[in-house]
């Protein structure tokens, strides 16, 4: 949780602090002294390669070589590009705040706006050195599933406090210190090479992804697989050759946001599609449903696409969509100005015009994971109640959750239960997994209820004609009569595409397979995977050297910490040097 040692990017906590009143936490904080020996920091992701070890486990964090297809392939026409995707922040409109509470066992509760409570509950237990059992996480609304919500900063050091002091503690975090302190989406630098026939179908497709993971990996790892597999995009590419790599440097850490890895090379094979259309003189669109995929095509990966892919069918609805009317109390030309009028956009240096983008991301079973959710369904006096480990993070699952018990029991009044992770898990509450999975979970339950409520309880003399008792009926009891003794609870389970899985998801901060390190495999000791492919594709491509290892090195990695000074902070520990250093 603290920076011992070494401190790896500027704006990691080295200590934290609590107090009776803002301002005397503020001013404990100041009489904090800390002595930095300022060193040379690696801020390029290009030089970690070349750079000393940055953390016990190297630099790096993991290395994709993706081959499909035949290598010597080529195309008549080739187009080339280099992209450099900027650290990105959502910046969320509602604060970064929680609430930690001590527990009579010695445990902790958090209230916490967390999109995947479990996963937080059972690292901050880690932390803690407690068991899950004795942390709790209480879910307190989650105003947009963003970077702050989906990896885990100040809370760690929240709890701490009131396991330290026994006392409840409340912290409330500035833009600054959510900027310095959650992870953002990875800085990226991407280098394309586009082979098409003269009919501007894709021939090849080459690429080289460079993640910039920050001081810690996080979820590197997975960004990284998500960058590599659909490095090509929603299009046919009969012969694909990728390789990506995720290195640390001496920046703030890069995390889980959302549409993770998928989002930076989008914005690279979009900009080649472009340029292909250029260089053939043809309409962007026309070059894009020429390669659109579509059911029963093959991805880069070998995966087949089983499920409908409608990709030139949108594409064809939108370029045919007539644009809107412009308004006519105000003139065309302060209209075509960037942004409208009074639009924030100088004329000089934007312009506007229409354009057309295509993008594909994961959603289930990313390399594999389980995709599991638990859901019960309770009905009592012709009101159901949901319990669901799902979190509300903007995709609208309570309302989903209401509407299908609703549909499904024919009851009018329906609550969702809030969110803790007493409930069994349900997963991570980003994108819309939770719509198949979770949505899934509940329609069964409901199902599971219906199936109990038809069935005829005893009957008495004294229970009307049209006793809801019957096997016809098909809303809950509302008589006296019909009422089952106690109130029933059904749980069901759904895991998506495979209704057989149950075991519980692997958590997103499970530390991943990571790639044979440069100096035990032949093929990572040259971060140039060109060598397989034609002569003229390796000239003027990067060429770098295999990252440096701690096993590499001549002497102990904490004895040449790389860091940067960090700054000042008002987070505290009694004695920070007793921290063991991050996890990676």
């Amino acid at each position: 949780m603290f920076a011992s040692e070494v401190v790896r990017h500027h704006g990691e906590p080295i200590a934290a602090v609590a107090a009776d009143h803002p301002d005397t936490a503020r001013m404990a904080a100041a009489a904090v002294i800390v002595e930095y020996e300022v060193l040379d920091p690696v801020t390029d992701p290009e030089h970690s390669f070349e750079a000393e070890p940055l953390h016990p486990d190297g630099n790096l964090i993991r290395h994709i070589p993706l081959h499909h297809g035949d290598p010597e392939a080529a195309g008549e026409i080739v187009v080339e590009g280099q992209y450099r995707i900027g650290r990105a922040d959502p910046a969320p409109i509602g604060a970064e705040a929680g609430l930690a509470v001590p527990r009579p066992d010695g445990g902790v509760e958090l209230y916490l706006a967390s999109t995947d409570p479990h996963t937080d509950r059972n690292t901050a237990a880690a932390c803690y050195g407690l068991s899950p059992e004795r942390v709790k996480i209480v879910v307190t609304g989650v105003p947009g599933a963003t970077a702050d919500r989906e990896d885990q900063g100040f809370q760690l050091p929240l709890g701490l406090l009131a396991l330290k002091t026994g006392c409840p503690v409340k912290l409330t975090a500035t833009r600054e210190e959510s900027f310095l302190g959650h992870a953002h989406r990875h800085p990226t630098l991407l280098r394309y090479r586009h082979h098409a026939d003269a009919d501007g179908r894709l021939v090849k497709v080459e690429a080289q992804i460079l993640l910039d993971a920050g001081a810690y990996a996080d979820t590197s790892a997975e960004a990284l697989a998500a960058a590599v597999s659909f490095a090509c995009g929603p299009y046919v590419v009969p012969n694909a050759f990728i390789e990506g790599w995720a290195v640390r440097t001496n920046n703030p850490p890069s995390g889980h946001v959302r549409g993770e890895g998928a989002m930076q090379v989008c914005a690279a094979y979009e900009a080649q599609m472009d340029k292909l259309a250029r260089k053939l003189g043809l309409d962007p669109a026309e070059v894009r449903l020429r390669n659109a995929l579509a059911t029963g095509d093959v991805l880069p990966i070998g995966q087949t696409v089983t499920c409908p892919a409608p990709v030139a069918e949108l594409l064809q609805a939108v370029r045919d969509f007539p644009l809107p009317e412009l308004p006519v109390d105000t003139p065309e030309e302060e209209w075509l100005l960037p942004g409208g009028p009074e639009g924030a956009g100088e004329p000089g240096a934007v312009r506007r015009g229409v354009g057309y983008g295509l993008g594909m991301v994961h959603m289930l079973g990313a390399e594999g994971a389980d995709e599991v959710s638990t859901a019960t369904v309770k009905v009592h006096d012709g009101v159901a109640t949901v319990l669901c480990g799902a979190v509300e993070t903007g995709q609208g699952f309570t309302t989903l959750a209401r509407q299908i018990v609703q549909d499904t029991l024919g009851v009018d009044e329906v609550h969702v239960a809030p969110v803790d992770t007493d409930q069994p898990p349900a997963g991570p509450g980003c994108r819309g997994r939770h719509t198949w999975v979770s949505g899934g979970a509940v329609e069964r339950a409901a199902k599971m209820v219906r199936t109990q409520l038809l069935q005829p309880w005893p009957t008495s003399s004294a229970c009307p004609p049209n006793c809801c008792r019957s096997r016809t009926a098909r809303s809950p009891p509302t008589t006296a009569c019909c009422r089952p003794p106690s109130p029933r609870r059904w749980t069901a389970r759904s895991c998506g595409p495979r209704p057989s899985a149950v075991r519980t998801p692997p958590s997103r901060w499970t530390p991943p397979a990571r790639a044979t390190p440069s100096w035990a495999s032949p093929s990572a000791r040259s971060a140039r995977w060109w060598t397989s492919t034609s002569r003229s594709a390796r000239s003027g491509w990067w060429s770098w050297r295999s990252p440096r290892t701690s096993a590499g090195s001549s002497t102990p990695p904490s004895s040449r910490p790389v860091s940067r000074r960090a700054s000042r902070r008002a987070w505290a520990s009694p004695s920070p040097r007793t921290c063991a250093p991050r996890a990676a």
